[in-house]
């Protein structure tokens, strides 16, 4: 008896051991998958932005339509679709994901109707405006008309200087309401030949562009003759009066070359300001608790570190995007380091990316905040390429209206690596702050070409690995 014992004892051991020994089970991963189609036409849309919530991962969709997200764990999820010129889908529909099943859901989306027309004086759409060469005719009109049932709130961009002044440049036009707009040109500041321009006027649901012409000539293929005398002392001085003082808003920049490629520091002047959101409608809670904090000056790059800097300092270029005036992207935090170590040996300045405070503060526009949501404007097609205006891919800097500082494309364009750790707010008062000692992930701000409107706003926060990196990832850069 006491031998049987004995025996069924080794096999209890013989089993356990066995047990142990076993690899733990591999977890079952899933996936979703699906097609995106036209509600009108039932054709698939191609090159439609999906992002998987909460997860917030993106994919584009292929020639047929078809996206797909890969090795998913255990959990419930959700799609969102977004695509220039269609109606941003936010699918309510729970996928639910249980060990290595794939998962199907097919949607559709819809197009964003045309809302505002541009007329002429007889009510016909038009996409030119021509002021001919006739020098006395320096005034033409044309009318924005509001075919929807909503209220538009519209602003007018325009980049010419010859293009002197615009009747209207902002307001509300309500449903079905006409708004004549007088533009004024100076042609003594046309060049030689034709002159072509455009207006952009931005809606808060799309807009549309107006193109200019202007001639200098008088009609008779001859310039206007020139004063004879242009020395005259009786001609006005310069306007440029060396002795006038300067406007004491403009914001003082540094320009710097490297390897032949300039660019332009802006000085941002030291303040305090409430960092973050309240969590209302479209923050997220990692915005929150609003906090004062209390920043020194500090110079920030007018633009985002674009392709032709980084390949005149580093040698080579890691875009997928190329472009010589395009952000350098596909980067990861410690590539930027890399890049910013070997500026500062170049330059004998001490460069270095922006704390987080120091980005929202340079976004918010400093000083001179008039509390937008995205950086410049509350319009965020005025002032960010994102996944609705940029084509799928990264745009060239100053493509956009600057913020109040002059500052261009803190909103959109690609994401901003920051020097911090990512880490939870306080509501305690900061000075300088630099962020959590240590952490996983490094934040990232404003925005990408990829991503929605929402990633855009200047509370807005992400987080990476200093490791990774993606298509949408660049830099900008902050000097002491």
């Amino acid at each position: 008896m006491k031998r049987l014992i004995s025996l069924l004892s080794l096999l209890l051991i013989f089993v356990s051991i066995f047990n142990s020994c076993k690899p733990d089970p591999i977890e079952e991963l899933g996936s979703i998958y699906g097609i995106v189609t036209d509600k009108a036409t039932g054709e698939p849309v191609k090159n439609a932005n999906v992002q998987l919530r909460p997860s917030g991962e993106t994919t584009l969709t292929g020639t047929d339509g078809r996206y797909e997200f890969l090795e998913l764990k255990d959990g419930e999820y959700s799609i969102t679709v977004s695509k220039t010129e269609y109606t941003d889908l936010v699918d309510d529909y729970v996928i639910v994901i249980d060990g290595d099943k794939a998962m199907r859901r097919d949607v559709q989306i819809e197009k964003i109707p045309a809302l505002l027309k541009i007329l002429d004086s007889n009510g016909n759409e038009i996409e030119v405006l021509d002021f001919g060469s006739m020098q006395d005719d320096n005034t033409r009109m044309f009318s924005i008309f509001n075919n929807s049932t909503m209220s538009l709130e519209y602003e007018i961009f325009k980049t010419a200087t010859w293009v002197s002044s615009l009747s209207s440049e902002e307001g509300i036009l309500q449903p079905g309401a006409t708004k004549s707009i007088i533009v004024v040109i100076d042609r003594s500041l046309l060049s030689d030949g034709k002159n072509v321009t455009t207006l952009s006027i931005l809606t808060n649901n799309g807009g549309k562009q107006l193109t200019l012409k202007a001639n200098k000539t008088d009609g008779s293929g001859e310039d206007p003759e020139e004063p004879e005398d242009p020395e005259n002392p009786e001609e006005p001085n310069d306007p440029q009066d060396p002795d006038e003082p300067e406007d004491p808003d403009t914001p003082n920049s540094v320009n710097i070359n490297v390897g032949g490629v300039s660019f332009k520091m802006i000085e941002v002047a030291g303040g305090t300001y409430m960092m973050g959101g309240d969590g209302g409608i479209g923050g997220n809670i990692d915005e929150t608790p609003k906090h004062s904090v209390t920043l020194d000056g500090f110079y920030i790059g007018e633009t985002e570190v674009t392709q032709e800097l980084w390949d005149a300092v580093m040698g080579s270029n890691p875009s997928v995007y190329t472009g010589n005036k395009k952000p350098v992207h596909a980067v990861n935090w410690n590539q930027c380091n890399e890049f910013i170590d070997k500026l500062n040996y170049m330059t004998g300045k001490t460069f270095r990316l922006p704390t987080e405070a120091e980005w929202e503060y340079a976004a918010r526009g400093g000083k001179q905040s008039k509390e937008y949501e995205y950086s410049g404007s509350n319009n965020v097609g005025s002032v960010a390429w994102y996944v609705s205006n940029s084509n799928y891919e990264p745009q060239n800097v100053k493509g956009k209206i600057p913020n109040e500082l002059g500052i261009y494309d803190m909103s959109g364009n690609v994401f901003e690596w920051c020097s911090d750790w990512y880490g939870g707010y306080n509501s305690s008062a900061q000075t300088n702050p630099t962020g959590p000692s240590t952490g996983n992930n490094k934040v990232v701000r404003g925005g990408a070409f990829s991503y929605n409107d929402t990633y855009c706003r200047v509370t807005r926060r992400f987080s990476c690995s200093p490791n990774w990196c993606d298509t949408y990832h660049g830099l900008r850069l902050v000097m002491e």
